[in-house]
């Protein structure tokens, strides 16, 4: 239960740095979203974390941009390297599981954000997404 009557202008991490068991629960297409640049698309991922005696859920938000140096793209291409592959169905991917590695970073007022740094899928999805690039 949380405690209402402490309160904080910066956000702070509620999932500590480490590698986790995950399960992708659901990847969600948000289009014409307002951001301070204007209207984007953006991708939500929901992660459900395997803590020690409980379930967390993590939510990863991507501006879709085309940009190399973007966080989206940053993103896909580490989904992309996870599955050894250059194309995904995200669809697809809804229901896997594996490890992933959580970072944290800063920005600027101090608010503090977790990260998906790294994943490993299970190897029979791993297995499937190769077989899928194949046309197997």
């Amino acid at each position: 239960m949380s405690n209402l009557f402490s309160f904080s202008l910066l956000r702070t991490s509620k999932i500590d740095e480490g590698v986790y068991s995950y399960r992708l629960a659901n990847v969600e297409a948000q289009h014409d979203t307002l951001t301070n640049y204007g209207m984007r698309d953006r991708l939500v991922f929901t992660f459900e974390l395997a803590m020690d005696d409980r379930q967390e859920q993590l939510v990863q938000r991507f501006t879709v941009s085309q940009s190399p140096a973007s966080r989206y793209m940053r993103f896909m291409q580490m989904l992309c390297n996870a599955y050894r592959t250059t194309k995904l169905d995200l669809r697809e991917l809804i229901g896997s599981t594996g490890m992933l590695t959580i970072a944290h970073s800063q920005d600027e007022k101090g608010n503090v954000f977790e990260n998906v740094v790294s994943m490993q899928p299970s190897t029979k999805e791993t297995e499937e997404a190769e077989d899928m690039e194949h046309g197997i």
